[in-house]
């Protein structure tokens, strides 16, 4: 029970049990061992900072119960914003992203996967599904059984990844809601992102675009290298292999065993640019640029 609680609230994805949690023993009638690593992997995904917003709520609560207690009086001066931005983005992210995921794994995997599993085991088993892309790396049944279309919600979910400062990885739901939101202001003619009655700053979004398109850039280029290395691997075990490296899932198509020497370093190297941080890693290598005092001319290019 430690064991995998740790395995869970870390997001490692490590099982005692042979076969991890797809273990005959417990895939039946043991619900509740999924919902609660599925919790402890959510827990662990959405990042410190909301974990200590969430902590400063319970005790301003608290303090606001003990006050009625021994005034007997009701403070009618209630803090405004108890949620700060960042945990009303992440919160409301991950929870669209588990309710598409979960909503799309029981479509495509109810007669197939699921087949046979009671009504309630098919949900729960789409809910912990549809958790443990986010960068946990338990499995429940055989990934490489399940349909291309599960298999590209996997992929995305995978890329996603968890919270900003939490024991997730991808390039974080921060910086993908950042995204979504820039280009909804784009596509709206709106100078400024806002979103909750804020302006999102200048350096936000620079930094969320910058991740998203290195993530990309990175991904395409060790998936273009390992398909010249392993020529009779399929393009999709090659790029889940990749996504799940780059993103420290731990999930694989049963790929991995199979892979050349060179082909496992370059899988390593991956783990280990997704552990470290893109943004981190670049920053350490790129020699950085002092600030100038001076501004040149600015001036637009042709999009579209």
């Amino acid at each position: 029970a430690a064991f995998h609680s740790i395995s869970a609230f870390c997001n490692a994805g490590f099982s005692t049990l042979s076969g991890n949690l797809g273990n005959p023993m417990v895939m039946t009638n043991h619900n509740g061992l999924f919902i609660s690593v599925s919790l402890l992997i959510i827990f662990g995904g959405i990042g410190f900072p909301i974990l200590v917003n969430f902590k400063d709520i319970v005790l301003y609560h608290l303090r606001r119960f003990w006050k009625l207690v021994c005034t007997r009086k009701l403070d009618r001066h209630k803090m405004q914003h108890l949620y700060n931005l960042n945990t009303k983005i992440v919160l409301i992210m991950t929870f669209l992203l588990l309710l598409i995921g979960t909503l799309a794994i029981a479509a495509f995997e109810w007669n197939a996967s699921f087949a046979g599993m009671p009504l309630a085991d098919k949900w729960t088993q789409a809910f912990f599904n549809a958790t443990c892309p986010r960068t946990a790396g338990f499995s429940s049944v055989d990934l490489a059984s399940l349909s291309v279309q599960t298999l590209l919600v996997y992929l995305f979910l995978m890329w996603v990844g968890g919270g900003s400062q939490s024991t997730a990885g991808g390039v974080k739901v921060n910086a993908f809601a950042v995204v979504v939101l820039n280009l909804v202001a784009v596509l709206r003619g709106t100078e400024r992102v806002e979103v909750f009655g804020r302006e999102l700053s200048y350096d936000s979004i620079r930094r969320s675009n910058a991740t998203v398109v290195m993530s990309l850039g990175v991904l395409f280029i060790f998936i273009f290298t390992l398909s010249i290395l392993e020529p009779g691997v399929s393009i999709m075990a090659l790029t889940f292999e990749c996504v799940s490296a780059l993103s420290t899932v731990g999930s694989s198509l049963n790929l991995t065993p199979h892979l050349c020497d060179a082909s496992k370093l370059l899988v390593s190297l991956l783990m280990f640019i997704g552990r470290v941080g893109l943004i981190t890693l670049m920053l350490g290598i790129v020699k950085q640029k002092k600030n100038t005092k001076y501004r040149y001319p600015s001036d637009n290019i042709i999009i579209n």
